[in-house]
């Protein structure tokens, strides 16, 4: 199936966050490790102090194929300003969203593919550790499960059947466009 292949050949977890933040390695001596090593231990700090949300896959599939809808604009100035979250549940709702065949006239495998790394090497993986069944379609409840466990502050999606619960056990759901108007 193409949405096992999708994520088949995307490096998850801490070895590629790990990865993409071992590039300050350049010189073990002198002053430009010190620097950039601080500068490395500054960004950690800045994306810790930064707000937890996610975003659903609709509005990221928005964000793919429509770059200028108000779910893009949303998507965009979550990526600026906060941390997303994703877990095992919702990457493999989203691969499998991507490899659907009505999506094979408007983009290419390759740039799927492309998409979702980026996504997952931008995301924080939240271990689902403990499962909620709250909401009306059950196939929604992973985004309050990841929402819960990984304490996100917002989720920010178009579903009325997650937007019905805001605010759910003190994590906002926003339509995109509230996001949008709620951020400035």
């Amino acid at each position: 199936m193409l949405a096992s292949s999708l994520l088949k050949n995307v490096a998850r977890g801490p070895d590629a966050r790990r990865a993409a933040t071992e590039t300050y390695q350049i010189d073990r001596r002198g002053s430009e490790h010190r620097a950039t090593k601080q500068m490395a231990a500054a960004a950690v700090f800045q994306q810790a102090a930064r707000p937890r949300l996610l975003v659903d896959t609709t509005a990221l599939l928005s964000r793919l194929l429509l770059p200028r809808s108000v779910p893009a604009q949303a998507v965009r100035k979550a990526v600026a300003e906060g941390q997303l979250l994703a877990s095992e549940a919702t990457l493999e709702e989203l691969a499998d969203v991507l490899s659907r065949p009505r999506f094979d006239r408007y983009l290419t495998v390759s740039e799927r593919q492309q998409f979702l790394r980026l996504f997952m090497r931008i995301a924080e993986i939240v271990p689902v550790l403990h499962p909620v069944q709250a909401c009306r379609d059950p196939r929604d409840d992973k985004f309050l499960a990841l929402a819960v466990n990984g304490q996100a502050g917002v989720i920010i999606t178009g579903d009325q059947d997650l937007l019905v619960l805001d605010p759910f056990r003190g994590v906002r759901i926003l339509a995109p466009a509230a996001y949008l108007a709620q951020t400035g």
